[in-house]
């Protein structure tokens, strides 16, 4: 019995896709192993995120504390400079008379 050609090559195309169909997929390992890779990843990046998160908290806290201890101080500066020329100023107008 012979063949003819077309429909021979509608049997090796059956054949030839009946075998892509069956290798089309994933398997079941190849699934849970991505979806644990991907945990593992995800789970490094949401510890690395929180890490970097609290980091930058204590820093603009620690940054408030010294950005006001620099305002008092300035303000004591300020302070102490007029008593100091108020009082060189009063002292020389008395030395004077």
């Amino acid at each position: 019995m012979k063949i003819s050609k077309s429909r021979k090559s509608i049997f090796f195309n059956f054949k030839f896709l009946t075998f892509n169909s069956r290798r089309a997929g994933f398997t079941l390992i190849e699934v849970l192993l991505s979806l644990v890779l991907l945990t593992v990843m995800l789970g490094a990046v949401y510890g690395s995120f929180f890490s970097v998160q609290k980091a930058l908290e204590r820093f603009n806290g620690v940054s408030l504390k010294y950005q006001e201890a620099r305002t008092a101080l300035d303000i004591m500066r300020r302070e102490i400079g007029r008593t100091l020329s108020g009082s060189a100023l009063h002292l020389m107008i008395t030395a004077k008379t």
